[in-house]
């Protein structure tokens, strides 16, 4: 029998061959994709946690914007209730001399008659209003008609004293306005700065990141960032599921405590849509121009006070969409609540107005956006961003809704 020579080196033994892994070898291994898939997960959650402090400073920066517009709002109508208690005082005053000269003449044609009145010295020695009505005082016997003047002279320098407070008052609360909106402007200016400082700041982080897991992953800086996107969208596209399956359960709970309607049918929705609204006809002319008006200023951007024509706040866009339907609303969010309907969700239409609050609290508004149907909307998000069209459930659900 012929005997196989061994190569110098070889191994008879199999387990020593270096052509098998050995155990160690495969632990390692193991170890080795279990490390990377751990910092694969601890630079994703970095990134995400980037990304939510990014929402997270928009979010104050839109906040304090609209507290801004509040300011300005109030302020406006501090500087109207002045003019208007200036006015009424003015008048007020004009009624007051009419009828001290009215008070005057009949004193003097009392006297002249031969009256109670012996003489014009009062007149002479002290033409001081309050004195004057103090020495008629002094007079028991006055006649009718001189009597009346004087009641006549009294009401009107109570009414005169009452509106001249209430033209102080309002000149005290314009000032007061005055200052808290500057005051909201100045927290306005820091808001924003910080989120656009932050911006920059979290995109070089996260650039700094990507390529980390570039490395890692042994791909191009390129694709990881497409990937990156990819994984932020879908991850996106999850939350705002959930929310629509949240917003679903809470309007069938809502239908099923109501007594149902009559309402036209319609045909199945297809798995995973909201049925067609029964109660949204077609748009009028008016939510047709201001729909059309909204969209028109897609891609433009957010200005923190603006209201166009190519830089928009949120209930800036709202109120100048509306403005080209024939329809006034005022540049602040809560105030455009109080100036329409409110509405349950499951009555949305399109052209209805969708607010953002703390707590479901009016007074606590601090975003608005206009609902395109198919639980579209359309809104200028916030400091860095542009107009644009997103689902209404991609990010925190609206709490309040309206009709204009």
């Amino acid at each position: 029998m012929v005997g196989l020579a061994l190569l110098p080196g070889a191994s008879a033994d199999p387990d020593d061959d270096d052509t098998l892994p050995s155990k160690e070898r495969v632990h390692d291994a193991r170890d080795r994709v279990r490390t990377t898939a751990d910092r694969v997960d601890a630079i994703e959650r970095r990134l995400g946690a980037a990304d939510r402090r990014l929402q997270s400073l928009s979010l104050e920066a839109g906040k304090a914007v609209e507290a801004y517009n509040g300011a300005r709002y109030q302020l406006r109508e501090a500087r109207k209730a002045v003019r208007r208690a200036e006015r009424a005082a003015a008048k007020a005053a004009a009624r007051l001399s009419l009828r001290e000269d009215q008070l005057a003449s009949a004193i003097v044609a009392d006297f002249e008659g031969g009256g109670s009145l012996a003489n014009l010295s009062i007149l002479l020695e002290d033409p001081d209003p309050t004195a004057l009505l103090e020495k008629l005082d002094a007079y028991a016997a006055v006649t009718g008609a001189l009597q009346s003047d004087r009641v006549a002279y009294r009401s009107a320098k109570a009414d005169a004293e009452v509106k001249e407070d209430r033209a102080e008052k309002a000149a005290a609360e314009q000032e007061a306005a005055t200052e808290a909106a500057e005051a909201a402007k100045e927290a306005a200016e820091a808001a924003v700065e910080r989120a656009q400082s932050a911006v920059s700041t979290i995109a070089d982080e996260k650039d700094v990141l990507i390529r980390r897991l570039a490395q890692i992953r042994n791909i191009s800086v390129t694709l990881a960032q497409q990937r990156q996107q990819e994984l932020a969208e879908r991850a996106a596209e999850r939350a705002a599921e959930r929310s629509a399956r949240q917003a679903r359960r809470e309007r069938r709970e809502q239908e099923q405590s109501e007594p149902e309607p009559d309402r036209p049918s319609h045909d199945d929705p297809s798995p995973g849509e909201d049925p067609p609204p029964a109660n949204d006809p077609a748009p009028s002319n008016g939510v047709r121009a201001a729909i059309q008006y909204a969209k028109a200023q897609i891609g433009e951007p957010y200005v923190y006070g603006a209201d166009g024509p190519d830089e928009w706040d949120c209930s800036g866009l709202t109120m100048r969409a509306w403005a080209a339907a024939g329809e006034s609303l005022s540049h602040w969010s809560v105030a455009q609540y109080r100036e329409t309907t409110p509405i349950a969700f499951s009555d949305l239409r399109r052209g209805d107005l969708l607010f953002w609050s703390e707590g479901g609290d009016p007074d606590a508004i601090y975003h608005v956006a206009m609902y395109l149907g198919n639980d579209q909307m359309i809104h200028a998000p916030s400091p860095g961003n542009n107009v644009e069209i997103v689902s209404m459930y991609y990010w925190i659900l609206p709490d309040l809704y309206t009709r204009v």
